[in-house]
């Protein structure tokens, strides 16, 4: 009998056994990792940390943070070898530090005249507030987002380096990642989708499977794929000459993310609508990603 609960050998008890084996786990370097995984599965852990370092430039994070801002899903093994890469490792927080930085907060709170008093002694402080929230709505109102400069791309009819970067971002090659909203939504797959998009499909070609279902099929994974990226091309082709000069692999990415009626709003409003997902992935930080002239 072999798998966890096989029994330790010689006089060793199972407590001991799950101890080394334990130990085996969380000693593996990061070059035996690599070493282990097939070629495949070690290119989509290059472009990985290639996403990841220029996450990094560009948003100035830590590897640890932009490796769990991209990859949500990525599990530790993975984590370890990206971070190696990138020449890189875990964040670990300075408590004493932070509590430090909280006995000077309170102190200096402490130090604070009460609210009344204040006000007392401001009798402009009203007139001042209200001055400043004219002030402030007047900014919020005026338009403040500078207009984007995409780069020019002709339609690639081949999207497979697409479909390999979009796998890797999404889910860093796992068929069975899953991700849950805060709103309880959930996405699952090797591109996570969420049920709305699986119920397209559903309607589309007039095939019967659940959520749970689709998560253990590799084979309908890769057809829903097909046609997820299919759907998103034909709604692009739609937009004419709106989407003329746009970068093709850039808009099928920021469908992905935003729907392709997210997408069509995009293009027309020339990057004007631009909302962001919950991890703060905005629809032009994804055309910005996988833009074929993106580097």
């Amino acid at each position: 009998m072999t798998g966890f609960m096989s029994k330790p050998t010689g006089n060793q008890t199972i407590l001991e056994d799950l101890r080394n084996r334990l130990a085996t786990n969380v000693s593996r370097d990061a070059e035996t990792l690599l070493a282990s995984m097939p070629e495949a599965q070690q290119n989509a852990i290059l472009m990985m940390a290639k996403e990841a370092d220029r996450a990094m430039r560009f948003s100035r994070i830590s590897a640890a943070q932009a490796i769990t801002r991209l990859y949500p899903n990525a599990d530790i093994d993975k984590r370890k070898v990206i971070l190696a890469l990138l020449n890189a490792e875990e964040d670990r927080p300075d408590f004493a530090a932070q509590d430090a930085a909280m006995d000077r907060a309170y102190a200096q709170w402490e130090r604070l005249k009460p609210l009344e008093e204040l006000l007392a002694e401001t009798p402009s402080f009203r007139s001042s507030r209200s001055s400043a929230s004219s002030q402030t709505e007047a900014l919020i109102s005026r338009p403040q987002r500078p207009t984007p400069t995409y780069t020019s791309n002709d339609n690639t009819a081949d999207a497979s380096s697409f479909m390999a970067a979009l796998t890797a971002s999404e889910s860093g090659g796992r068929a069975d990642a899953e991700y849950t909203t805060r709103d309880g939504r959930r996405h699952v797959g090797l591109l996570q989708f969420s049920e709305a998009r699986l119920q397209d499909f559903r309607n589309a070609t007039g095939e019967t499977f659940t959520q749970d279902e689709f998560a253990q099929d590799v084979e309908l994974q890769s057809r829903v794929g097909d046609w997820h990226v299919a759907s998103i091309d034909a709604a692009i082709d739609d937009l004419g000459e709106a989407a003329a000069g746009l970068d093709r692999d850039g808009l099928r990415a920021v469908a992905h993310l935003g729907g392709e009626a997210g997408m069509r709003r995009f293009v027309r409003t020339n990057g004007g609508y631009n909302p962001s997902d919950e991890l703060g992935t905005s629809l032009s930080d994804y055309y910005a990603r996988f833009s074929s002239g993106a580097s």
